[in-house]
């Protein structure tokens, strides 16, 4: 059992949709349903494992980072999620990509209120503290492989999933890169 980290990325179905007081009452009632399994006392010493950050470059994509010690966990509380929040969700947003990460997401600078995201060919050096990542294991999962085998997800390039705080990232090794700023966070 070891720990995971999930990244969703969605697109706005409207323009306002961040001015939407339901839609900002709906992500803390998704944040505190993460938390609840994640950190049940609500012990404030802890560090945020789940986060909601708009893009700063495309204020329509909105970036939702989470995190549990097992996927054993993250099942419970996704099965939970699905069934209550995601109708709801999907009023506001559509679905763009789902990526994991073998990465204790108490390791991520979620507690800033800027992020960078980056996918690489080939792992950036987390040695400097700049950036934490991994390899996106999303499509090794059962959910990933039940998806494949129904059709319903292509085969995907390998990726390599470096986050970091917004200043002093390296980003020469990026294919793709994702500057965002936070909205929420628990």
């Amino acid at each position: 059992m070891s720990p995971i980290t999930k990244l969703w990325l969605s697109t706005a179905k409207t323009k306002d949709y961040m001015d939407s007081s339901g839609f900002h009452d709906l992500l803390a009632q998704i944040l505190s349903h993460c938390s609840s399994y994640t950190n049940p006392e609500s012990n404030p010493e802890l560090p945020p494992m789940h986060a909601f950050f708009q893009s700063v470059d495309n204020p329509d994509l909105l970036l939702m980072v989470t995190g549990y010690p097992s996927q054993e966990m993250n099942n419970a509380a996704d099965d939970t999620y699905a069934a209550t929040f995601l109708p709801r969700m999907f009023q506001f947003v559509e679905h763009k990509w789902l990526k994991q990460l073998d990465v204790d997401v108490s390791l991520l600078p979620l507690g800033n209120d800027n992020l960078t995201l980056q996918f690489c060919d080939t792992p950036v050096d987390t040695a400097t503290g700049q950036v934490i990542g991994g390899w996106d294991v999303w499509p090794e999962t059962e959910q990933g492989i039940r998806m494949r085998e129904a059709g319903k997800l292509e085969e995907l390039r390998k990726i390599w999933v470096g986050i970091g705080k917004e200043t002093g990232v390296d980003l020469t090794l990026a294919r793709e890169v994702f500057h965002f700023r936070k909205v929420k966070a628990a």
